[in-house]
């Protein structure tokens, strides 16, 4: 997704709602490393900032969200992951060897059927 789907001033008719970007949000908040803990409830994402010469980081931003968004966001990540390295090439990981690498599990999301809540 680009940050022009995002931000639509004129958003198709038949949207169910729309997203924007607020202005205080536009900047972002730069991260360089995250971590994820898991609760039987909940999936809580840390975005942390880490600088050189420092002994503590502090989290710059957390989200929370339920099991089911967290699998969703994950999907969407591996599916942009994929477009990006089809378009740039391989992101090479420190320590990771592109042969190393294990393809991941398909993440596979029910549909709810029409016309139930």
């Amino acid at each position: 997704m680009k940050e022009d789907d995002i931000n639509q001033e004129n958003p198709p008719q038949d949207a169910p709602f729309t997203i924007y970007v607020d202005e205080s949000l536009k900047e972002g908040i730069y991260s360089n490393f995250a971590a994820v803990i898991h609760l039987q409830s909940e999936f809580l994402l840390d975005f942390i900032r880490l600088l050189p010469d420092q002994k503590q980081h502090p989290v710059k931003s957390r989200i929370v969200m339920t099991p089911d968004n967290a699998k969703r966001l994950a999907h969407m990540l591996m599916e942009n992951v994929a477009e990006y390295e089809r378009i740039y090439g391989p992101i090479n990981i420190y320590g990771i060897e592109p042969a190393e690498r294990t393809a991941p599990q398909e993440i596979i999301i029910p549909r709810k059927p029409k016309g139930k809540a």
